[in-house]
């Protein structure tokens, strides 16, 4: 009888340590990321800065930049700011577990890919490896949403409210392709 209550004791013991580990905040390191260059052709100065990139694809125009972050602003960086920021941008309060190894190794690589593959941290455009262009940057995100491949599921098991809702990805998807519409004409 005493072993029965020793592994209840024990259970009970690691349940509440996980809860503690999970839901108790502590402050996020600060990063000293600088935001990329912005890469924008403005209709008011043609003159000012080059109208292509370094590959020839044409420069999106200031104007329409600046309309899609207003609207990113304001509908899409809330939803971010619950489901994906985490690990793609700058957060005030992680996890307690972030701060503890081995959790505190997993959690940095996780984080170091996710930057390195879609980095919001300075908002619209996002930057990435690969985002020569800021509709690479919607392009990407367009496909994340419509295959649900994000949060990954290893992240699932502590964060289960983090994925996206039906009425957030059609959110997404609007500004997302709202976006790429703008920058396309």
């Amino acid at each position: 009888m005493k072993k029965k209550w020793i592994f209840i004791d024990l259970v009970l013991t690691m349940a509440a340590l996980g809860i503690v580990l999970r839901f108790v905040s502590v402050d996020a390191p600060r990063s000293s990321a600088k935001p990329p260059p912005r890469k924008c052709a403005s209709t008011s100065s043609p003159q000012s800065q080059p109208s292509k990139t370094a590959d020839g694809e044409p420069l999106a125009s200031c104007e329409d930049l600046d309309a899609i972050q207003a609207a990113y602003e304001k509908e899409i960086r809330p939803i971010f700011e619950a489901k994906c920021l985490m690990c793609h941008g700058n957060v005030d309060k992680m996890p307690l577990y972030s701060k503890i190894p081995p959790f505190s190794w997993l959690v940095q690589s996780d984080i170091d890919e996710a930057k390195e593959h879609h980095d919001m941290s300075f908002g619209f455009p996002f930057s990435g490896k690969k985002y020569d262009v800021p509709q690479d940057g919607l392009e990407d995100l367009i496909d994340d949403v419509q295959e649900s491949s994000m949060p990954p599921p290893i992240y699932l098991v502590a964060h289960w409210k983090s994925r996206l809702t039906p009425e957030e990805s059609q959110k997404i998807l609007k500004w997302a392709n709202d976006g790429l519409k703008a920058l396309n004409d």
